[in-house]
C-alpha cells in the first residue's frame, strides 16, 4: 500500500470524528495503533480501520473501561466481544426502559404545569376532555380516627403492592358531585395519573373549576360548580375528579397551589 493511500492523524482524526490528541492515546497504550510509522515516526491509518476505532469508541461511550476495550482488542475472539456486547446491549435496554418511564413522568408534569399557568381560574367553564387512563384505588374508609393523610398513605402503600408507579401525581376522586359536596376534602378513593393505568377517563364535556390553596383547601368551589351547572341547565354525569396541577413541585407558596376540579356533564 503506498503512502498516499494512508490517512495522516489530523485527516483521520478528521474522517472518524475521534480527536487527534484520543488517537495520539490510543496508540501510547496500545489500545489502537495506526497502521503504518513513516520514517519521520508520523502516524498514518487506513479507512479500514474506522470500524475498529469506531467500535472502541462506542463501547467507551456506554461506560465499557479502556482497559477492558484494550484486553479485547489486545486478545479478541468472536466469542468474548460477543459476551460482552449482549451484556451491554441488555444494559441498554433496560437504560431505555428507565428512559422511557421518566419521560412519560416528565411528560405528565410538564402537562399538568402548562395547564395550570394558563388556566382561566376565576370562571367555570366547560372544557371537552379525551380518554385518559388513570390507576383507581379501592374505597377510602374514613371511619374512627382515619384522617385524608391515613389514607393518602394507605393508597401509596396499595399502589406500591400492586406494582403501581409511585412516581405519578395523585388526585382524589368521588362517583358523583353529591359525594363531593358532602366530603370536598375525603376522597371517596385517589387515583394516579398513570398513563398506563387500567382504568379510563371517558372522554366528554366537563365541567372544570380551580381553586388556589393548601392541600385540603377548596374554599367554595362545590358550591360554585353546582350554581354553574344550575344557571345553565347542566346536568352531572359523574364522576369527580380533583388534582393539585401546581403544588410543592412548582411552587414556593403553599397558599398558590392550584387544584383542578372536573366532572363529565350529561
Amino acid at each position: 500500500m503506498k503512502l498516499k493511500d494512508f490517512l495522516t492523524i489530523s485527516e483521520f482524526a478528521e474522517w472518524t470524528g475521534i480527536a487527534r490528541s484520543a488517537l495520539i492515546y490510543y496508540d501510547k497504550v496500545g489500545l489502537f495503533r495506526p497502521a503504518h510509522r513513516g520514517e519521520n515516526n508520523y502516524r498514518y491509518y487506513t479507512y479500514l480501520q474506522t470500524i475498529t476505532v469506531n467500535l472502541i469508541n462506542t463501547l467507551k461511550s456506554i461506560d465499557v473501561p479502556l482497559e477492558t476495550i484494550g484486553e479485547l482488542m489486545r486478545n479478541r475472539t468472536p466469542e468474548d466481544l460477543l459476551e460482552l456486547l449482549s451484556a451491554k446491549e441488555l444494559d441498554i435496554v433496560r437504560e431505555i426502559e428507565h428512559l422511557l418511564a421518566a419521560k412519560k413522568v416528565i411528560s405528565v408534569f410538564n402537562n399538568h404545569i402548562r395547564k395550570g399557568v394558563t388556566a382561566d381560574i376565576e370562571n367555570i367553564c366547560i372544557n371537552e376532555l379525551g380518554n385518559e387512563a388513570f390507576t383507581l384505588g379501592p374505597v377510602n374508609d374514613y371511619t374512627g380516627d382515619e384522617t385524608f393523610y391515613n389514607a393518602f398513605q394507605r393508597y401509596c402503600q396499595h399502589l406500591e403492592d400492586k406494582g403501581g408507579n409511585l412516581h405519578y401525581p395523585i388526585g382524589g376522586w368521588w362517583s358523583c358531585m353529591e359525594d363531593f359536596l358532602r366530603n370536598p376534602v375525603r376522597p371517596t378513593r385517589f387515583f394516579s395519573v398513570d398513563p398506563d393505568g387500567q382504568n379510563q377517563r371517558k372522554s366528554g364535556r366537563y365541567l372544570v373549576g380551580y381553586n388556589r390553596g393548601f392541600y385540603g383547601e377548596i374554599g367554595d368551589l362545590p358550591e360554585r360548580m353546582v350554581n354553574h351547572a344550575g344557571g345553565n341547565s347542566l346536568e352531572f354525569a359523574g364522576p369527580m375528579f380533583n388534582l393539585f396541577i401546581l403544588d410543592e413541585i412548582s411552587v414556593l407558596d403553599p397558599g398558590s397551589y392550584l387544584m383542578q376540579a372536573f366532572i363529565l356533564i350529561k
